[in-house]
């Protein structure tokens, strides 16, 4: 009897230990499955607010973009953006709509944006020049604004530009094989710039 009585308390226990692993094992498993939507749903949201902000650059280089993105891949996941007009809301006022999938998961976002043309004054360049001569952009260089020369620009390594990088000339010097970032967009070839003699201007 008392043998028959500990093999039913050793099952008893292989019972509850199974019961348990089988919990625990379950547990494991949604966690993992929770961390990884969660990550999926943030990499969404965060792809939402890189397309409004391309969508902002390129409103910025150009008021009157109104194309959006289509299926724009970045970052792993695709986003798609609409640009119109807002009347009702304010003259020059500009609605932007995201819609971003990650993984499956989808997240949106709108942003109203005044679009007034910018200032043209040459404070708004972070690097202009008439004359490049002797003067290399390479690795480690990052410019956060628009930069443009009345020549043409001479680049080695991997310098990142964050606004729109113009010069005079259709093409820049390559020393070696540069790999440079044109983050902001380029616009080579475009008309000289004619430096004012009068400070007052500038």
């Amino acid at each position: 009897m008392p043998g028959k009585a500990s093999l039913i308390l050793v099952i008893g226990y292989l019972i509850l230990f199974w019961s348990l692993a089988d919990s625990l094992t379950q547990s494991g498993t949604n966690a993992v499955r929770n961390s990884v939507s969660y990550h999926d749903r943030i990499a969404a949201k965060n792809l939402v607010g890189s397309a409004i902000n391309l969508s902002l650059r390129k409103l910025s280089q150009d008021g009157s973009w109104r194309s959006g993105f289509t299926n724009y891949s970045y970052a792993g996941g695709t986003f798609q953006c609409t640009i119109s007009d807002e009347p009702l809301v304010g003259a020059n006022t500009v609605s932007i709509r995201a819609t971003a999938n990650y993984n499956g998961c989808i997240e949106s976002g709108r942003a109203y944006v005044d679009a007034i043309a910018s200032s043209n004054r040459f404070s708004r360049f972070s690097y202009f020049t008439d004359d490049e001569s002797g003067i290399y952009f390479n690795t480690n260089d990052t410019i956060y604004g628009p930069v443009h020369t009345n020549e043409q620009f001479y680049i080695m390594g991997s310098p990142v530009f964050f606004g729109l990088v113009s010069s005079v000339s259709s093409t820049y010097v390559k020393w070696g094989a540069p790999t440079p970032e044109f983050l902001g967009g380029t616009n080579f070839g475009r008309e000289r710039i004619d430096l004012p003699i009068d400070i007052s201007i500038l």
